[in-house]
């Protein structure tokens, strides 16, 4: 595939990126399995949302990442950008509290999406 990616503007860091011209990397796909998935954009929407509301409470949020397993580890770090929106905006929020307002955010906005 090619593809030219540029900056937008925004509140994020700056990405500097070379406009050196260069080879496109090919792939040779001899003896690669790729393994497709069967499932609808609405089965999987409707499971990473049961997926984010079965995240454990953030009861202790300085060691909260820790205490998740690999599974709860990837759904939670999928909600970090959220998070870090959250916690701009809500200054005054405590990190437990930041936690569970993306989860609850992020669940309301995918059943939004589902209805």
């Amino acid at each position: 595939m090619d593809a030219e990616v540029d900056n937008a503007p925004g509140f994020g860091a700056p990405i500097n990126f070379s406009r050196v011209p260069h080879e496109p990397i090919r792939i040779k796909r001899e003896g690669i399995k790729i393994k497709h998935n069967q499932q609808s954009g609405g089965e999987f929407l409707k499971k990473y949302s049961e997926d984010i509301a079965a995240l454990p409470p953030a009861d202790n949020a300085s060691d909260y990442i820790n205490k998740l397993n690999e599974k709860e580890r990837q759904i939670f770090t999928t909600l970090l950008p959220l998070a870090a929106a959250i916690k701009k905006r809500n200054a005054s929020l405590k990190l437990h509290e930041i936690i569970e307002e993306t989860k609850r955010r992020s669940v309301n906005e995918i059943d939004e999406v589902l209805k």
